[in-house]
């Protein structure tokens, strides 16, 4: 019963108006300009920590692509090697 609680308490369905997730608007704000590099590297802190959200299908990788394609250069140069990785 706890373990569903917390499930409750952190859950955050998508929201109306096309909006990305948090998690995702998040990764593209502060972490995605870097992904390429920091990727391998978990002490840094550069991983997308996006798969769990994936795998229970609360985002799809077509949404943080589509996230992501609104970036700047960096940031989409960052994409492609996200797409690398979770193809």
């Amino acid at each position: 019963m706890k373990t569903y609680a917390a499930f409750l308490r952190r859950w955050e369905p998508e929201e109306a108006g096309g909006r990305a997730h948090p998690a995702v608007e998040a990764f593209v704000e502060t972490k995605l300009a870097r992904y390429a590099e920091d990727r391998d590297y978990p002490a840094r802190g550069g991983t997308s920590q996006l798969s769990p959200l994936i795998a229970a299908g609360e985002v799809t990788i077509a949404e943080c692509a589509a996230a992501a394609s609104t970036g700047s250069p960096e940031q989409r140069a960052a994409e492609v090697a996200l797409r690398a990785r979770v193809a």
